[in-house]
């Protein structure tokens, strides 16, 4: 899972650095803007699988149990 982990963020590093360099041009803020976004949004959705596959691979995994009311 590490190497997995480093493989997928570290292009999302790289395309930070590019969008905040980015920012400092005039001109470009909403692309950088929708740029930033896609990849806060790609970085979470990568953190959340690789938390769900390290879960699965501990043995813990969670289940919905129907409780009685008290």
């Amino acid at each position: 899972l590490g190497d997995l982990a480093h493989s997928l963020k570290t292009p999302l590093a790289v395309l930070q650095g590019v969008g905040d360099q980015l920012a400092e041009e005039p001109g470009n803020r909403e692309q950088v803007r929708v740029l930033q976004g896609q990849i806060e949004r790609m970085s979470q959705q990568i953190g959340y699988q690789l938390q769900r596959a390290s879960l699965r691979k501990s043995g813990l995994v969670r289940h919905r149990e129907q409780l009685a009311p008290l």
